[in-house]
């Protein structure tokens, strides 16, 4: 039965309440809308479906076949819209449902257990589902509440929250560069083997300060990967040179082994946003997750 507007759920209520109360004043008393305009709204409803409901007489009223079928699925109608009722004022209670994130595979590992973890610790009624990946996905088209993203966002309809931003620097193990030397300015890396952490194909483009001015540097990847392990499992392997967050080298049981590079050319840190569609920060469930990234960052004096 479907219900193609607020005025028809109106006249359906309208029709329950007076068979309920076996009148139309006495609905009127218990529902505070006036006689007249219940009367109004059965009679709308009677003539857009072409049928009489009821029978009136001065002391009571008797439902037709038709009145008697259509009673029943007019309650189930009014139940239903009732439990949607209740399922939203639940929700703005305590967090509930799904929850869908997208983030970088590092930035993944990073607030893995004192956010995630606690996250689902706290509300024993969401269920988190996770995309680490360093694609960028569309969040309304592939059904996400959230993002957290690294470096400069791109335009766009999405509503973003500056959490923090990231200290990164470029690595390379000492079999590496014990192999094919060690590069001493950013131009120097087009002769060298690098290691990329996106889907995209072709030449990558990675920031250095160079001269007191941002600049971007083409290299051209050996190996382009889709996570951190497999990024770092590739640095370690001496393929190449990584553009890393220093957190994820520090982690490393092989971090002794793994040499910074061009420290003094490293760009300012980028920062990282929380971006969410229009509303979707005022859902208990993403509300709940924001104040404890936030909380997380602010931990960190917002460097990570």
């Amino acid at each position: 039965m479907s219900y193609q507007s607020f005025r028809q759920l109106e006249e359906l209520a309208a029709f329950v309440s007076v068979i309920d109360a076996n009148g139309f004043s006495a609905a009127a008393r218990e529902t505070a809308v006036r006689k007249a305009t219940l009367s109004e709204r059965v009679q709308s409803l009677e003539k857009r479906l072409g049928v009489p409901l009821m029978v009136r007489t001065t002391r009571s009223i008797r439902l037709t076949e038709e009145g008697r079928a259509y009673l029943i699925h007019a309650r189930r109608c009014l139940q239903s819209a009732r439990q949607a009722d209740n399922v939203a004022i639940q929700a703005r209670k305590a967090p509930g449902g799904h929850l869908r994130i997208t983030a970088p595979n590092a930035f993944v590992s990073l607030l893995f257990e004192e956010v995630i973890c606690a996250y689902l610790s706290l509300y024993p009624d969401v269920t988190v589902d996770i995309n680490s990946s360093s694609t960028i996905r569309d969040l309304a088209r592939d059904d996400f509440d959230l993002a957290i993203r690294v470096g400069p966002l791109a335009d766009s309809s999405m509503i973003s929250r500056k959490l923090a931003n990231v200290r990164a620097g470029y690595f390379a193990s000492k079999t590496y560069l014990d192999t094919h030397g060690t590069p001493q300015h950013p131009g120097a890396l087009q002769e060298h083997q690098s290691i990329a952490t996106q889907r995209t194909r072709g030449p990558q483009k990675w920031p250095f300060l160079i001269n007191g001015q941002l600049e971007e540097v083409h290299v051209s990847p050996r190996i382009t990967v889709d996570s951190c392990d497999t990024a770092m499992a590739s640095l370690v392997g001496g393929l190449g040179i990584l553009y890393a967050p220093h957190r994820l080298i520090e982690a490393s049981a092989h971090r002794r082994t793994l040499i910074p590079l061009l420290a003094e050319f490293s760009p300012v840190a980028p920062p990282v946003h929380a971006v969410f569609t229009n509303g979707a920060s005022k859902v208990p469930k993403v509300a709940a997750f924001l104040e404890l990234l936030i909380a997380w960052c602010n931990n960190r004096d917002r460097h990570i």
